[in-house]
């Protein structure tokens, strides 16, 4: 029996109509949505109408397993990194309340950047340039971990896959068929 794989034929699949090629789709507890998808004016994180203008974010991707590089060797991490990571940009919406959350957490995220570059320069000893460091990767992991309104967990070439939406906002939105 012939299979049908909507990520490979996608073109049949969704014809002519460009927000249907889009989306947005809910696959479980994912959100899954095209490049350059506008999702629906609701807070993704409580489904609550969302503050206007609409924010396009942008979402990098990697493979988990690059992780694993990092603390062997950044620079091959990095360069491994640069060659194999997708993105896609999303237009989503968040409440008032949620928005001043994220942009609280960024600002913490940049006065600990910020605190950890100032501490290093004026270390008075070697140690100190350590503690520098470590503040300094704590900071980029709350942001990576803390910052985001949503999290990649797959990019294809037409889809991407996320996680971190609210069930009531996902409940609102078609089933993905594969």
């Amino acid at each position: 029996m012939p299979t049908f794989d909507p990520e490979t034929e996608i073109d049949f699949l969704l014809g002519e109509n460009p927000q249907r090629r889009l989306g947005p789709w809910r696959e479980d507890r994912l959100l899954v949505v095209g490049n350059h998808s506008r999702l629906p004016p609701c807070c993704v994180k409580c489904n609550a109408p969302a503050g206007i203008p609409m924010q396009r974010r942008r979402f990098v991707w990697h493979p988990w397993p690059l992780y694993v590089l990092a603390p062997i060797n950044l620079i091959a991490y990095v360069i491994a990194v640069a060659l194999v990571r997708k993105q896609v940009e999303v237009t989503l919406g968040l409440c008032d309340r949620h928005e001043r959350r994220r942009a609280s957490l960024n600002a913490i995220r940049w006065l600990g950047i910020g605190a950890a570059v100032v501490m290093f320069f004026v270390a008075p000893s070697a140690i100190w340039m350590l503690y520098a460091l470590v503040l300094l990767l704590l900071a980029l992991a709350f942001g990576h971990w803390f910052v985001r309104p949503l999290v990649p967990v797959a990019v294809s070439e037409h889809f991407a896959r996320f996680r971190g939406c609210d069930p009531a906002f996902l409940n609102g939105l078609p089933r993905y068929e594969r």
